[in-house]
């Protein structure tokens, strides 16, 4: 009607994408007018879409213009197709173009789709549902089940005008490696640099706002969030920091180490990832970490020995420019044992959500939770151990950290010769095989 427009079905084919709607757009008559707003309730489904290749369409489209236009009047379908058509396989990958939400639709929509592809990422099924208004899209109750794990999402995204770009967003990986949460959210490497040094399944959970720039890239120093890692049976390698704290604690082995379980808990914020206190055991020892880490890649962290085979706690303070450039201090343990502070409550309550209930800017105060945590941090008196002064050791505990040091290099040296030794016997025997052999094959000749 002039003021309804329904859909039993649609059906379009895009490249390799297939998609599916029905649904309804009402207020057509008083939006036309210029004094209402359309509102557009739709489901969707879909058995097959390669996102990327959708997302390089939209690109190539959102660059034509009116004047590109001029000269198609005249022309035939053939020519026409020729000179509006682009192949989006050979286009390569630009800044995406600012997606504005129009202010005058209103929309629910509800998502039901199967074998998407992005990046690297196979979903083999996603549900979510999509609710826009005010120049603001909310995704809310996103699942899917992937080629990289489970996958949990809620977000929202918002343009009150070209200054004012917002978006946010809590996500939840389970059972992904590190390596894939990377090549999804590159943003994530710069946040958590150490992150690329596990191997093993990880849990990882975010919730963040942030500014976006016109050309959708995310403005780092504005975000504010919380995020919490975990996993169970990993491995750590190829990193500066386990290789220094291999060396000084004497390891067993100084070349992987391996964790039974690992929780690390953090908030982001004033373009600094502050890592609260936790246990961690490796080798022979259980340590408890807590830092500071700014997205310029400097950083502080504080590590307290509080179970190993040394009879005192021992306290290491690790800084540097970044992680190639490491330095360190040891003194005292400031924690003494395992009973750390905790902030995973707060952490817990930080999502994104009702932002249509409240306002943006209110759901994005709520959501960062900041005043929670610092209330938090003023009650039980925490500070970070990283932005403390490290108490020096004793004389005594100097000296029997050196003679242990020492008496571990004696020990290493000498596993060394014996290996030595025993690969010069291997292959004096070799030899005396080989030569044998030699002697027996002349003979058969003969």
């Amino acid at each position: 009607t002039n003021n309804t427009i329904s859909i039993d079905t649609l059906a379009v084919m895009s490249g390799k994408s297939h998609l599916a709607a029905k649904g309804a757009l009402t207020g057509i008559r008083r939006a036309l007018l210029g004094r209402g707003i359309i509102k557009l309730d739709l489901d969707l489904y879909s058995n097959g879409m390669d996102a990327n290749q959708l997302l390089k369409a939209y690109a190539v489209g959102a660059k034509f213009s009116p004047e590109q236009a001029s000269g198609l009047e005249g022309a035939s379908n053939s020519e026409f197709l020729q000179m509006v058509t682009t192949d989006v396989e050979e286009e390569e990958d630009a800044p995406a173009p600012l997606f504005v939400i129009p202010s005058n639709i209103n929309a629910n929509i509800d998502i039901d789709a199967r074998d998407i592809n992005y990046i690297d990422l196979d979903i083999q099924k996603a549900v979510s549902k999509i609710v826009m208004k005010e120049r603001c899209v909310q995704i809310t109750n996103t699942t899917a089940t992937s080629n990289m794990g489970d996958i949990s999402f809620d977000g929202f995204y918002a343009t009150r005008n070209k200054d004012d770009i917002k978006a946010g967003f809590n996500f939840n990986f389970k059972d992904i490696t590190a390596e894939k949460v990377i090549s999804l959210m590159p943003a994530v490497d710069s946040l958590m640099p150490m992150l690329k040094s596990f191997s093993g399944l990880l849990n990882c959970e975010m919730a963040a706002t942030a500014d976006l720039d016109t050309n959708m890239n995310v403005i780092m120093p504005s975000i504010n969030g919380v995020m919490r890692i975990s996993g169970d049976n990993l491995t750590i390698r190829d990193n500066e920091m386990f290789r220094t704290l291999a060396r000084k604690l004497l390891f067993k082995n100084k070349k992987v180490g391996f964790i039974d379980n690992m929780k690390v808990e953090g908030v982001i914020k004033d373009n600094t990832i502050e890592v609260f206190p936790f246990v961690l055991n490796i080798d022979r020892y259980k340590l408890a970490m807590s830092g500071i880490q700014n997205l310029d890649m400097s950083f502080k962290y504080h590590i307290s020995v509080i179970k190993s085979p040394f009879l005192f706690k021992i306290g290491i303070n690790l800084f540097g420019p970044d992680f190639d450039h490491m330095k360190f201090k040891i003194g005292k343990a400031k924690y003494k044992n395992t009973n750390i502070p905790a902030f995973s409550s707060v952490i817990d309550d930080t999502r994104i959500n009702r932002i249509f209930e409240k306002g943006v800017e209110a759901a994005v105060n709520e959501s960062n939770r900041q005043e929670a945590l610092e209330e938090e941090k003023r009650k039980t008196g925490y500070v970070n151990a990283a932005q403390q002064e490290l108490e020096p050791l004793s004389e005594q505990e100097q000296k029997q950290m050196e003679e242990a040091e020492a008496q571990e290099a004696e020990q290493e040296a000498e596993q060394e010769r014996a290996e030595k030794e025993a690969a010069g016997q291997d292959d004096g025997e070799g030899q005396e095989r080989e030569g044998k052999m030699e002697e027996t094959k002349v003979e058969e000749n003969k």
